[in-house]
């Protein structure tokens, strides 16, 4: 962490899964000094604490250092390391909250972020709606750093040249944003404040509705909710596992709240044809206010969703009489768990792996169910002699569908059609 006694110029914001790996970790902080040595020159001022660099790893504690704190509240601009871990981070989206917070309280341009300078890190297949009004992109960058993102860049010899032009690009745009910079912030209640990515979906109650198969919706049946750890030992959040898996298929991500209106809200993601993930917590189904909404979905039929159960070593050891299996049997699910629907893990989750692993697998089966049947649903409203012209080819409502099927292996003509077999 580089520290100063004055306030820094600029705040790195960053997901720490981007730095698990040593090589990765090299690149990030090789970027940060160029681009500081960079905005050193430009701005005449010293490069000894002219940014702010947490290497901690906030992730894994519950306590936000002071220096953290005041380098939020002061740093005149937030420079933000876009990559799908980047918004699959809680974390993350608290420090672009306060970001955005700051810069709404502009007197000068309110309705107009000022003080961000975001950077394209890693490749983004989507970008959450809180953040799509901040341009990343600039005639000025090489096109390079749009199509691979700075580490790209930095890390293939190729890209040299390109590397250095995206650096000076990005030190211009910090030197700009600093002469205006975000207003300072008063008291910050950290632990408490929302992230950016939960707020754009606040905003919206019929935001679990949209985005089709390019996104998943996950279900927290627990009285943790989002930091459920169904396995402590590994120190990973249901929460975190389930925008992590999102980020890494390149899906937006989305939580449905486990309340009285669960039921018809999962009738509305299988309306919309939404991929929705439920996952249950043995301990609290026992709880009327968990157990009951997960009655009331025992008794729909979805082709959207999927549920899973994780269990612990005890349970497992206990085999088919564990107490807590037999109340799910017997007083929440019981039909779905008598005859499993597809995508339904009631009894084979036992570790983290095994979670990550079905999760993962389920999203990709109902993605691959759901994208068919929208396919079968186009053929099946042509007619006539419109529809003899366009045999075995369907229109996809946005790119981001023409986008999925691609990745599910069905081939893509020019978009927007997806051309598939008929049947």
């Amino acid at each position: 962490m580089t520290v100063s006694p004055t306030i820094p110029v600029f705040f790195v914001s960053y997901a720490r899964n981007d730095t698990d790996y040593e090589p990765f970790r090299k690149d990030m902080k090789k970027f940060i000094e160029d681009l500081s040595a960079r905005v050193a020159v430009k701005m005449a001022v010293p490069r000894a604490g002219i940014y702010f660099f947490d290497e901690s790893s906030i992730e894994t504690g519950t306590i936000w250092r002071s220096e953290l704190s005041e380098a939020l509240k002061g740093t005149k601009v937030g420079v933000t390391l876009y990559s799908p871990s980047y918004f699959t981070s809680r974390w993350c989206g608290k420090e672009f909250q306060v970001f955005l917070d700051r810069a709404a309280a502009n007197a000068i341009a309110p309705q107009r972020p000022v003080g961000i300078v975001p950077v394209l890190w890693a490749k983004c297949t989507t970008l959450p709606p809180s953040v799509e009004q901040i341009q990343y992109k600039h005639a000025g960058f090489p096109p390079e750093y749009a199509e691979v993102g700075v580490q790209q860049l930095l890390s293939l010899k190729v890209y040299s040249d390109q590397y250095v032009l995206a650096v000076e690009g990005i030190a211009d745009a910090i030197v700009v944003a600093a002469k205006s910079g975000l207003g300072p912030a008063g008291n910050l209640d950290l632990e408490n404040i929302p992230s950016a990515w939960d707020c754009s979906v606040d905003a919206d109650p019929d935001s679990h509705k949209e985005g089709s198969i390019a996104k998943t919706c996950f279900v927290f049946i627990s009285r943790r909710g989002w930091d459920w750890q169904p396995y402590p030992e590994k120190r990973k959040t249901i929460g975190a596992m389930a925008q992590q898996i999102s980020g890494d298929l390149g899906l937006r991500y989305e939580e449905i709240v486990c309340d009285a209106t669960l039921a018809n809200k999962l009738r509305e993601t299988r309306t919309n044809s939404v991929p929705t993930i439920l996952f249950g917590d043995p301990a609290s189904l026992r709880d009327k206010a968990y157990g009951e909404p997960m009655r009331e979905y025992d008794d729909l039929y979805l082709l959207n969703c999927g549920a899973l159960v994780p269990w612990g070593e005890e349970s497992k050891s206990k085999g088919n009489k564990d107490d807590a299996w037999l109340y799910l049997q017997d007083k929440v699910c019981q039909q779905k768990t008598k005859i499993p629907p597809p995508n339904h893990e009631w009894r084979s989750i036992f570790s983290q792996d095994d979670l990550e692993v079905k999760t993962r697998t389920a999203i990709e089966n109902i993605r691959l169910r759901l994208l068919q049947q929208i396919l079968s649903d186009d053929r099946s409203e042509g007619s006539g002699a419109a529809a003899a012209t366009t045999v075995g080819v369907l229109k996809a409502q946005d790119k981001g569908l023409t986008d999925s099927a691609a990745n599910l292996g069905i081939r893509v003509g020019s978009a927007p059609q997806i051309e598939g077999p008929t049947r």
